[in-house]
């Protein structure tokens, strides 16, 4: 269903005028763009890396994390991902950040990843269940996870490499 709303959102451009987001649907049709998520634990859905691995997005609780929700058609995600590949380079091991590609093949996505200068690991999710379990029908969206795996702030739009660094030290107490 949430590929058919993203394919119909593209095909209508995008959804408003808005450079920084992309909004599949609107409230009045049922789908919320503004989840309540703080506070819950990452869902326990099945992820893929480029090399074909299987893992629960859950598990990789641990260390406090970045993931941004994105795909290669979204103009906003593709204006912030060398911001992030900056940050994530800042940060070192005191934050693992995870592209979580959401639409694309495996190819498209490190491709699309690699020309951003992304060096972070990029996790593919095609089905959505991430955006589907957390209620995410705005792209790019960004978790900020605590090291518990409990999800600490999910901010929706585009981000700046300072806005970023500072939800990062807001969110997660690690400063960049």
């Amino acid at each position: 269903m949430l590929c058919l709303v993203l394919a119909a959102a593209i095909v209508a451009g995008c959804g408003g005028s808005d450079d920084d987001v992309i909004r599949f649907g609107s409230p009045d049709e049922g789908i919320p763009t503004a989840p309540e998520v703080e506070g819950a634990q990452l869902p326990d859905v099945t992820v893929t890396s480029l090399d074909g691995q299987t893992m629960s997005l859950r598990d990789l609780a641990g260390t406090p994390m970045v993931v941004n929700m994105w795909f290669s058609s979204c103009v906003p995600c593709k204006k912030e991902l060398p911001d992030f590949a900056e940050v994530d380079a800042e940060t070192g091991d005191a934050v693992r950040f995870v592209g979580l590609n959401l639409q694309d093949t495996p190819q498209r996505a490190e491709q699309f990843a690699r020309d951003a200068g992304v060096g972070y690991e990029i996790l593919l999710d095609p089905e959505q269940q991430s955006a589907l379990e957390l209620d995410v029908a705005v792209f790019p969206s960004t978790l900020f996870v605590d090291a518990s795996g409990r999800i600490v702030d999910l901010h929706q739009g585009a981000l700046t490499a300072d806005e970023l660094r500072e939800q990062i030290a807001e969110s997660l107490a690690v400063a960049v």
